[in-house]
C-alpha cells in the first residue's frame, strides 16, 4: 500500500504554539499569499538564495482571480509540507513581476503551478524546476495527482539534502555516545575491573561494526560516483553530437535556400535574452555563467541590439571562423548595426574557465563614442572554441575593469 508523505502532527503543534523558522523564514500553518509587485521581492530573494534548503511550491491565480485548487486543498497541502516544503499563492500582479525577473521559461503565471528546487539561480535549467500548466489542474483527480507528487518530492528532497551526522545523528553515533557515557560512569563510580573491561570491550566491538559499515558506505559512494561520472561523460558526448547534427541540418536547409533563422524575433528584456540564446543559438553560441549573471544585472538598455550582435557572432562570424573567408575579422563593422565593431582585445585579453578548460577571451564587440556610461557603452567579450566549434561569450554588456582602466 502506497502512503502519501505527510509531516507528523506534532510539527503542526510546535508551529502553532512556538513558531517554526527554516531558512530564516517564519513557517506558517497557511500558505503565504503575494498580491502585488511590492511584496514579491522577498520571495524572489528566497527563490535564488543559494543557502535555501526547502523546495518552493508556487500556485498562481488567473487574470480573473481564479485558481483550480481551492483554499481547503491548499491548506491541507501546506500542512503536509510543513517543515519540508514552502507553499505560496501568487496573484497576477505578483506573478508578472516574477516573470519580469526570471523570464517566461523560468516563471509561473495564469493558474499554473511550479516548484523551485534548492539551488535555483538565474542560470538554472528551467526544465529541472517543473512547471505544471493550468490544464493539468482541471479535475479533482489531476489536482490529487499533482499535490501527491509535490508531497513525495518534498519528502525526497528532505532525505536527499539532510546531512546524516550533522543535522540528524546516525544510530551509530548515538549508540557510541551511550556506550562512552556508560564507560565513564563505571569509572566514576569505581566499578569493578571486570565491569569496566566488559564495557570497554562492548564499545570496541561496536566501533569495529561501525568501521565495517562505513567501509561499505564508502564503497557504495565510490561506485555511485563512477556511475555519475560515466553519465556526465555520456551526456557531454551526446551534447557535442547533437550540436554537430544541428549544424548539419542547418547547412542542409541553407543549401536548399531555406533560412531557419529567417523569421527570428529578437528579445527586448534581459531575462528573455538568456532563454532566447538557449533556444535559437544552441550549438553555435553559449553564454558562460558569469555572462548570464552580468546580463541580469545590466544597465545597458538596448537588449535587442545585444541580441543582434550575438546573432551575428553565432552565424556570420562563426561561419568565417570555421570555413574561412579570406577577410580579416579584426576591426570590422557589424552589418546593419551602426557604430559597432568587432575587434581583438589586444592587451585586454584575459583567461577564463569553461567546462573545466582554460580559454582566452581575445575578441570583443564594442561601440564607439568613447563613453563608459554603462547604459550606453557595450562590450561583448568572447572567444571561438575550436574543440566545440562554438562562440563562448564570457562577459557582457559592460566594459571590463582592467589594470589600465
Amino acid at each position: 500500500m502506497w502512503i502519501t508523505p505527510h509531516t507528523p502532527g506534532f510539527i503542526q503543534q510546535i508551529t502553532q504554539k512556538f513558531g517554526l523558522d527554516i531558512d530564516k523564514r517564519n513557517i506558517s500553518l497557511s500558505p503565504e499569499t503575494f498580491e502585488d509587485a511590492t511584496d514579491i521581492e522577498n520571495l524572489i530573494d528566497y527563490i535564488i538564495d543559494p543557502e535555501r534548503r526547502l523546495p518552493i511550491f508556487i500556485f498562481t491565480l488567473t487574470e480573473n482571480r481564479r485558481t483550480a485548487i481551492n483554499d481547503v486543498t491548499l491548506n491541507v497541502l501546506n500542512k503536509a509540507l510543513l517543515g519540508v516544503g514552502y507553499l505560496a499563492l501568487l496573484h497576477p500582479e505578483a506573478a508578472w513581476k516574477l516573470t519580469d525577473r526570471f523570464g517566461k521559461k523560468k516563471s509561473v503565471f495564469d493558474g499554473a503551478a511550479r516548484v523551485y528546487l534548492p539551488g535555483f539561480s538565474d542560470n538554472a535549467d528551467p526544465y529541472t524546476h517543473r512547471l505544471i500548466l493550468a490544464n493539468r489542474l482541471n479535475t479533482p483527480e489531476n489536482i490529487t495527482q499533482v499535490t501527491d507528487w509535490m508531497r513525495r518530492l518534498a519528502a525526497h528532497e528532505s532525505i536527499l539534502r539532510t546531512r546524516i551526522g550533522d543535522e540528524v545523528l546516525s544510530f551509530a553515533t548515538v549508540h557510541d555516545t551511550n556506550l562512552q557515557l556508560r564507560q565513564q560512569n563505571l569509572q566514576n563510580t569505581n566499578a569493578s575491573t571486570n565491569d569496566q573491561l566488559a564495557a570497554a570491550n562492548e564499545r570496541i566491538e561496536a566501533l569495529k561494526e561501525q568501521v565495517i559499515s562505513l567501509k561499505k558506505d564508502q564503497d557504495t559512494y565510490i561506485e555511485e560516483w563512477g556511475k555519475e561520472l560515466q553519465r556526465a561523460d555520456t551526456a557531454e558526448y551526446q551534447l557535442h553530437i547533437s550540436a554537430s547534427r544541428i549544424q548539419y541540418l542547418t547547412n542542409a536547409l541553407k543549401s536548399k535556400k531555406i533560412d531557419p533563422d529567417e523569421d527570428i524575433a529578437f528579445p527586448d528584456h534581459w531575462a528573455d535574452l538568456l532563454d532566447w540564446c538557449g533556444e535559437h543559438l544552441v550549438g553555435r553560441l553559449v553564454l558562460t555563467p558569469k555572462a548570464r549573471h552580468n546580463a541580469l544585472n545590466a544597465n545597458f538598455t538596448d537588449v535587442t541590439l545585444v541580441a543582434k550582435c550575438l546573432f551575428w557572432l553565432a552565424n556570420e562570424y562563426r561561419d568565417k571562423r570555421i570555413h574561412g573567408g579570406g577577410t580579416s575579422l579584426n576591426n570590422i563593422p557589424i552589418p546593419g548595426i551602426e557604430n559597432f565593431r568587432n575587434a581583438s582585445c589586444g592587451s585586454d585579453t584575459y583567461r577564463f574557465k569553461w567546462e573545466n578548460r582554460d580559454l582566452s577571451a581575445n575578441w570583443h564587440i564594442k561601440n564607439g563614442g568613447n563613453t563608459r556610461d554603462p547604459s550606453l557603452c557595450l562590450r561583448i567579450y568572447y572567444c571561438f572554441d575550436d574543440e566545440t566549434q562554438q562562440i563562448v561569450v564570457d562577459d557582457l554588456p559592460a566594459h571590463r575593469r582592467t589594470d589600465a582602466t
